[in-house]
Order: C-alpha cells, then sequence, then structure tokens
C-alpha cells in the first residue's frame, strides 16, 4: 500500500492522506480525514474517507469492507489512547 500526507493541522487537530495505491478492492482516489475534537467527557473521533469505485458491480461488497476497516482503526485508536 502506498500513502501520502495531505495535510496535518496540529491547531486543528487534523490530518488528511491520500491512498495512492492498494490491492484490496476495487476503489480507486481514495482521500481519509481525521480530526480529533474535544467533547464535555470525552475526546471524539471523525474519519471520513471518500473513494471511487472501480467496479459498480462490487458496490455491496466494497462499502461493508470499508466500514469494517475503519472501525478496526478507529478501536485500535482507542485502545492505545487508553
Amino acid at each position: 500500500m502506498l500513502e501520502t500526507i495531505l495535510t496535518i493541522d496540529d491547531t486543528n487537530r487534523l490530518f488528511r492522506y491520500a491512498i495512492d495505491e492498494q490491492p484490496l478492492l476495487p476503489i480507486q482516489d481514495i482521500v481519509g480525514t481525521m480530526q480529533v475534537s474535544e467533547g464535555s467527557c470525552q475526546t471524539e473521533l471523525r474519519w471520513d474517507v471518500s473513494f471511487t469505485i472501480t467496479d459498480e458491480t462490487a458496490q455491496s461488497r466494497v462499502e461493508p469492507a470499508i466500514r469494517e476497516m475503519y472501525a478496526a482503526g478507529a478501536a485500535g485508536l482507542e485502545a492505545r489512547a487508553q
């Protein structure tokens, strides 16, 4: 997998990256944005991703796989923060 860091903004707690190459799913133009904000009782991570599906017949498989991967990543970050 090949990734490029697009933005690191410490002031706004924002990290933005592009995944330039990945062999797992039929998607391209992948850009992810992570932003951390302080809530009244907890820290919140907002993690958005945009992408283009290159094989429309795979859409029903791609979106759940993306959700699972990002949920696992967020859970890993949470475990590491504790």
